[in-house]
């Protein structure tokens, strides 16, 4: 990776100087540190590795210690990418008058991220920072990779009161949130303070202002040829599996035939749709013939005679009395199919497996059978008896009223 093509920017001010001259010190005296440990564990690997270690780290101490206008740069590598960040210094002024502060290069800059810096002990040096970010808007450089409000613990005397401490604290995250900051307080810079929190999972103070910049992906970002092509094959892989699945739903997802409005009655003579064969069903109907005749003979009634399908007073059914026997009960048996397809409708509906659309046209195409049903088991003719008696009511009211009139 080469340095000198592309950097990216992040602004540090502070509402003091020294504050943020002290947290830049800080970071890249940690940078250096991590350096320096990476290169001796790559001289206690091998003797040949170390050669090659000794090389690489010595060109990485090389470049975070290089002069950009002032600034010093940081090497950022991870298993992803590689990336080379500089912190510069907040220009104070106007635009105008910030480029003639900076030197040409022919580094292409690129403005990534701001930090801002204030005295944690102090409200009004938290006042500071908003004439601070108007400058950095004003000059374009308030990068929105990375925005950190850093507030520093110093020797200086505490100012905020126990009981003012909470209003202090949601006073600040709210202006943080406002205009895109992460809020990170009680910063220790102390040799002490700067080791610890690293290994932890949620981090705080220095150790988070650390893991911001190495795990933020800045626009000079070079990713690794392995991982990009990684990443490249990870995507074709998904592509055509989407791709493949579309496909297939097409071509193989059965299109939702309604069921018909009306069901055929079934007769005794309709072989299709018996599943009983002749035998069977006499067999059936002599056992049944044979219980009724058990239990009349049980109750002292034996004027049936088996032989000839009689009624109890003798009398015969009729062929049409047969035959409308026969169709009330396939009647019947068309409406309790009907209402196992209701009840079908409902569990797909609750399984997630009916769309919206789908679950409407069937149960619309439910309703209908079952009023057509309704409709043959003789609705109208009751319609017809209930307007007869209601006819009938009416005439024997109108002819009492005639009678006490008189």
């Amino acid at each position: 990776m080469s340095l000198s093509s592309s950097v990216s920017v992040v602004r540090v001010g502070g509402s003091d100087e020294e504050l943020s001259l002290k947290l830049t010190e800080a970071i890249l005296g940690f940078q250096q540190q991590q350096q320096q440990q990476q290169q001796q564990q790559q001289e206690a690997t091998t003797s040949t590795s170390a050669t090659s270690g000794t090389s690489a780290s010595g060109s990485g101490s090389g470049e975070s210690n290089s002069a950009l206008n002032g600034s010093q740069i940081l090497k950022i590598s991870n298993r992803y990418f590689d990336a080379s960040v500089a912190l510069l210094p907040l220009a104070i002024g106007t635009a105008s008058n910030a480029s003639t502060t900076e030197t040409s290069t022919d580094v292409d800059e690129r403005e990534d991220g701001i930090l801002l810096v204030f005295d944690d002990s102090s409200s009004r040096s938290f006042d500071v920072l908003a004439n601070l970010h108007a400058t950095a808007e004003a000059n374009n450089q308030n990068g929105d990779l990375l925005r950190l409000c850093v507030g520093l613990l110093t020797a200086a005397t505490n100012t905020i009161s126990a009981e003012q401490h909470e209003q202090e604290y949601s006073r600040r995250v709210l202006w943080c949130l406002d205009h895109g900051y992460e809020y990170v307080e009680k910063v220790d810079l102390s040799p002490e303070g700067i080791q610890q929190g690293h290994k932890e999972r949620e981090k705080e103070g220095f150790a988070r202002i650390i893991e911001a910049i190495q795990g933020t992906v800045w626009s000079t970002a070079q990713m690794h040829k392995q991982k990009k092509q990684q990443l490249q094959q990870s995507y074709q892989e998904v592509k055509s599996t989407i791709v493949s699945n579309a496909t297939t739903n097409d071509t193989t997802t059965p299109q939702y035939q309604p069921p018909p409005t009306t069901l055929p009655i079934q007769t005794s003579t309709d072989t299709t749709t018996n599943a009983l064969t002749q035998e069977q069903e006499q067999e059936a109907k002599l056992r049944e013939e044979k219980a009724r005749q058990a239990l009349l003979q049980q109750d002292g009634i034996n004027d049936k005679d088996p032989a000839t399908e009689l009624y109890i007073d003798g009398t015969a059914p009729s062929g049409e009395e047969r035959q409308s026997q026969q169709q009330a009960d396939a009647i019947l048996n068309n409406m309790e199919g009907a209402l196992k397809e209701a009840n079908r409708i409902r569990d797909l509906s609750k399984q997630g497996q009916l769309s919206d659309d789908e679950r409407r046209q069937r149960a619309g195409d439910a309703a209908v059978l079952l009023m057509n049903l309704m409709n043959q088991m003789g609705g109208d003719d009751d319609d017809s008896d209930i307007d007869d008696d209601d006819d009938s009511h009416q005439e024997t009211t109108d002819q009492a009223v005639l009678a006490n009139g008189e």
